[in-house]
């Protein structure tokens, strides 16, 4: 049976890289143009910032090694004062992305009051770790 892998690539590195993203020594965060995030979220009346949020909650798991459920978190955001508790989780999940540059509290209230604002800074911090 032939070989699915490239004639330029080796099954030792593709095996190398496989081991290095599950066991947590690549991250995966993808650079956004944080304008695009807030544009496509107002044209898709918040359906892109659902998927977004689900996506960076990922991300800053991921960059800050904790324990976070991006389902769970997303479907919080649908039940009323849930929501609330887990936007200021995500918010510190956030300022420690940022290196206090902004506060977790400053990070909530942009959420409640008006959350491009917030999904501007989280993103433009997350595109200055970004991978992909």
């Amino acid at each position: 049976m032939p070989s699915r892998i490239p004639f330029f690539a080796s099954r030792e590195y593709f095996n190398s890289l496989r081991k290095k993203c599950f066991n947590g020594d690549m991250l995966a965060v993808k650079k956004r143009n944080p304008i695009f995030v807030i544009v496509a979220s107002l044209i898709t009346c918040g359906l892109y910032a659902v998927y977004w949020f689900y996506k960076t909650t990922r991300e800053l798991g991921e960059v800050n090694k904790s324990t976070t459920n991006p389902v769970l978190w997303t479907i919080a955001l649908f039940i009323p004062f849930v929501n609330l508790y887990f936007l200021w989780k995500y918010s510190g999940e956030a300022e420690k992305v940022m290196k206090g540059k902004q506060s977790q509290l400053i990070l909530f209230i942009a959420w409640l009051v008006f959350f491009p604002i917030a999904q501007y800074l989280v993103q433009k911090e997350l595109n200055k770790v970004a991978t992909v």
